[in-house]
């Protein structure tokens, strides 16, 4: 919450009305002060000039009920607000509430339509999510094609779930030619950043690899950057 307030205050920067940015500074301060009632106030009149960065925070202090009284439904309206005004963070959360049905009627077709803007603006855990979706026929028709796409998307930004989901893909051979080093070095990948499950998956397929493929393997692993190609192709 704090992060996003600050981005306000950069937000506002970029306006030269020196009126704007003295009240995003004033916003940040009172909430990092804990003055919750100030902040909330100079955050309303932003808002309700729309403002969509302060919509959202809004919207996270109601969804989480810091400073206000916590209602998921005038969350839900800040929210909105903001994620049609193409704000990603927005557009995420939204997605989040209509899956989890988080203090609203679960909605997976609703959850689906904002994880899909958000993902089209490089947000990775919605491509995550757009993938599993798509794997599992949840909210939309299933297609294998169109997960294997969004966890690709996702994976290449580094998200640890989305490259063992992955991994298991080319593992089994879905959507794609099986290929084991691949697979194996997406495992290694995601369990670099904490996945425990990435680890089991590739305790698993260590066995089935040559000393040359786990070679390859960790070559692979050792030289990827997030935000590069990842290789589509191995020696062995």
């Amino acid at each position: 919450m704090k992060k996003k307030l600050l981005s306000s205050i950069v937000n506002a920067a970029l306006n030269t009305n020196n009126s704007v940015i003295n009240q995003a500074l004033a916003a940040y301060d009172n909430y990092d002060n804990g003055y919750y009632e100030p902040a909330l106030k100079e955050l309303k009149e932003r808002a309700d000039r729309g403002d969509a960065i302060a919509q959202y925070n809004l919207g996270s202090m109601y969804q989480i009920g810091e400073g206000v009284v916590k209602d998921a439904q005038e969350a839900v309206k800040w929210y909105l607000l903001a994620a049609n005004q193409g704000y990603v963070f927005a557009q995420f959360n939204l997605g989040q509430i209509y899956r989890k049905g988080d203090s609203v009627p679960k909605n997976p077709q609703e959850a689906v339509k904002w994880y899909v803007l958000a993902a089209n603006q490089g947000d990775a855990v919605s491509q995550f999510n757009l993938g599993v979706m798509y794997e599992s026929g949840r909210g939309v028709s299933k297609n294998i094609q169109e997960a294997f796409k969004w966890l690709s998307l996702a994976a290449n930004q580094g998200d640890a779930a989305a490259q063992n989901n992955l991994g298991w893909m080319y593992e089994s051979g879905q959507c794609v030619s099986e290929n084991k080093v691949l697979a194996y070095v997406l495992y290694i990948l995601s369990e670099a950043k904490g996945d425990s499950n990435a680890k089991k998956n590739k305790d698993n397929l260590k066995p089935d690899l040559t000393p040359d493929q786990l070679a390859e393997a960790q070559e692979i692993s050792v030289n990827w950057q997030v935000g590069t190609p990842f290789p589509t192709e191995t020696k062995y």
